[in-house]
């Protein structure tokens, strides 16, 4: 409809162009005038362009604490920027621990990477330094992002069967006026049971909204558990396969995402400088905000 109405606007304004200066060729046109009726068609038919395709990078990385860089967050966060992510995902994230020398990890990554947005997950209370800061350290995951985070919420994936919480953590992120719907979790690694009604409830979750996007390190035993998972496209697949834990040729982190999102194509990739004993994992998806 906006284009219809600006290509009457646009035939109504020649024609009267026309018309004026057929009648009178010595009538002198207003420039003002005229500037003003040729930036109103602009205007019009800007609006009436579809909205460009928007592209958005994003990341899963376990960080195993921090412990393979001795806790100098500069250099995971230069992983991180060096890549130039929108939003990542990052698993076995410590909060004001003991072991990692009480670091506030996400403010320093946050510091780090000029990237002002983050949502953490505690799976676990450890060690910390009661006195000094008033609680226990935590250990659990996170999302870091370029983006508002608008709300954010967790799931527990299985109550109570086990010492570390697996949670699925729920984050809404304003993209240039799309609403992400992003996820982050951590599966349990050695039982291939208890990490399978953890699948089931993941897929609970994430079938019902749009424009999803799930990360995370989920230990897979084979490609085939992300099979429940019947709503999303995986990055990482028997076709495609990505190892991401180098240690095991495991190809246990993954990108998955729901249809509102195209893949672009051969944009994977993972990244290694032995920040970690994981390689944190990259692809690339285009947004139409039409839709």
């Amino acid at each position: 409809m906006k284009k219809l109405i600006s290509l009457i606007l646009l035939s109504a304004f020649c024609l009267s162009t026309f018309a004026l200066t057929s009648c009178n060729e010595n009538v002198v046109e207003d420039e003002s005038s005229v500037a003003e009726s040729s930036t109103l068609i602009e205007s019009l038919t800007e609006e009436s362009k579809p909205a460009e395709p928007i592209k958005l990078k994003v990341g899963t990385y376990n960080i195993a604490n921090g412990r393979d860089v001795d806790w100098d967050f500069s250099k995971i966060a230069k992983d991180i920027v060096d890549n130039d992510l929108d939003i990542v995902g990052l698993q076995e994230v410590d909060i004001l621990c003991e072991r990692s020398k009480f670091t506030d990890t996400m403010e320093k990554l946050k510091e780090f990477t000029g990237m002002e947005y983050y949502a953490y997950f505690k799976c676990i209370d450890l060690k910390g330094d009661e006195a000094k800061y008033g609680k226990k350290g935590a250990y659990g995951t996170a999302v870091l992002s370029k983006y508002p985070i608008l709300s954010t919420n967790e799931i527990e994936l299985n109550p109570g069967t086990q010492a570390e919480r697996r949670l699925l953590g729920f984050t809404k992120i304003d993209f240039n006026g799309t609403e992400i719907n992003f996820f982050v979790t951590h599966l349990t690694h050695n039982n291939a049971n208890i990490r399978a009604s953890e699948f089931k409830k993941v897929a609970e979750t994430v079938k019902v909204p749009k424009n999803v996007i799930l990360v995370g390190d989920f230990n897979v035993g084979s490609f085939d558990e992300f099979n429940v998972l019947e709503t999303l496209s995986r990055v990482n697949n028997p076709e495609n396969e990505y190892i991401t834990y180098p240690s095991s040729k495991s190809k246990i982190d993954n990108i998955c995402y729901s249809s509102d999102f195209t893949y672009l194509e051969d944009s994977a990739y993972t990244f290694h400088r032995s920040h970690s004993d994981h390689m944190l994992f990259v692809a690339e998806f285009q947004i139409d905000p039409a839709k």
